[in-house]
């Protein structure tokens, strides 16, 4: 499994994912790699017009940490799609919040592990300056625009069994100090390039559930508000609302309708998947509009069909290789889109109802 990139996805019901950020050691190779703003923006505005997408999310890495960031909020503030949103550390935040805020970002997903600093510096291998930054940016800029509806703030935090389960009870009385303005989701920790993962380290649902139930949490199962949601959401007594992001214990492969881009241009159906496209070719041939354009029709008319050809197998190891032609490229990620397209054409008639 190669590093974690950044990625642009999409999913099926109209809900964009970019990630703009990759995490390397090297910056100059970084920049070297990554898309453009403006390749950026041509991905989305193609996504968006062709396929009629209407949500859209940008992330990493840490997205605000590109230097051209202010160039990428600018090409999103063309783009007409009513739903955006970033997920984000939350440092720079007080140097982009307006930005944001006039590009239409109104969903603002904060990465934060722990809540004590020493804790959270030390797994997000910083200092305590910066995570102070961070806290600071929470709770003077964040948590009073949720509260005056200016945007829709969640706090993503990574349970790790025996290093931060012992502060679940604190994040959910977060979220109960601000019942109308946060959602604290739990997330499974989950295996990654360099991240020493091991099942031991997990903490599943039940397991949280009971010990929230320990400390006289307790937690009642909301109703799914769409077929493709990621997280299951219970709600507390006053009213707090909290997630549960089951990746390894309880997999949602079956509903899953999301598609990623990496920050270097590469399409994934999966994060964990090893199969990926090389998009960056259409740029170079400045066939990519065209493609999409001639694509679309034959998508709409293959998702009603029961039998899509076989995707090609296709692995990372393509980087290495000599670049396929632009005929081979062109099946392969049509067959993508067609697989992508067929896996979700089963929930439609849920969805009419």
């Amino acid at each position: 499994m190669r590093k974690r990139n950044s990625s642009l996805g999409f999913v099926l019901k109209q809900y964009i994912v970019m990630y703009v950020h990759m995490k390397v050691g090297n910056i100059s190779e970084m920049s070297k790699q990554v898309l453009t703003p403006n390749q950026i923006h041509q991905i989305s505005k193609v996504f968006i017009t062709n396929f009629g997408f209407n949500k859209i999310r940008i992330t990493g890495g840490e997205p605000t940490l590109r230097k051209d960031f202010n160039g990428i909020l600018a090409n999103f503030q063309k783009l007409e799609v009513p739903n955006k949103g970033i997920t984000t550390n939350g440092l720079l935040l007080h140097r982009y919040y307006d930005q944001l805020l006039a590009a239409g970002f109104s969903k603002i997903n904060l990465s934060l592990d722990s809540l004590i600093p020493e804790k959270a510096a030390f797994i997000s291998k910083t200092n305590l300056p910066t995570i102070n930054k961070i806290q600071k940016n929470l709770n003077n800029i964040l948590i009073p625009a949720a509260e005056n509806n200016h945007i829709k703030l969640k706090i993503n935090v990574v349970t790790i069994n025996n290093f931060n389960d012992d502060e679940i009870v604190d994040f959910v009385e977060l979220a109960e100090r601000y019942p109308d303005s946060i959602e604290v989701r739990f997330l499974e920790y989950m295996p990654f390039s360099g991240n020493k993962w091991e099942l031991q380290k997990v903490m599943s649902e039940k397991q949280l559930l009971e010990k929230l139930s320990n400390s006289n949490k307790e937690l009642i199962l909301q109703p799914p508000r769409h077929l493709s949601d990621v997280a299951k959401i219970y709600q507390t007594s006053s009213g707090a609302r909290i997630g549960f992001i089951s990746t390894i214990t309880s997999p949602f492969c079956a509903g899953c309708n999301r598609v990623r881009i990496t920050a270097d241009g590469y399409m994934k159906n999966c994060l964990f998947s090893n199969n990926e496209v090389d998009l960056k070719p259409f740029f170079c041939r400045s066939r990519f509009r065209l493609f999409f354009d001639m694509l679309s029709e034959p998508l709409l008319e293959r998702f009603w069909t029961q039998n899509p050809p076989k995707m090609e197998p296709k692995t990372s190891q393509n980087r290495a290789q000599n670049r396929p032609d632009f005929d081979v490229i062109l099946q392969r990620l049509k067959n993508d889109f067609e697989q992508t397209l067929h896996h979700f054409s089963s929930f439609l008639p849920f969805r009419a109802l």
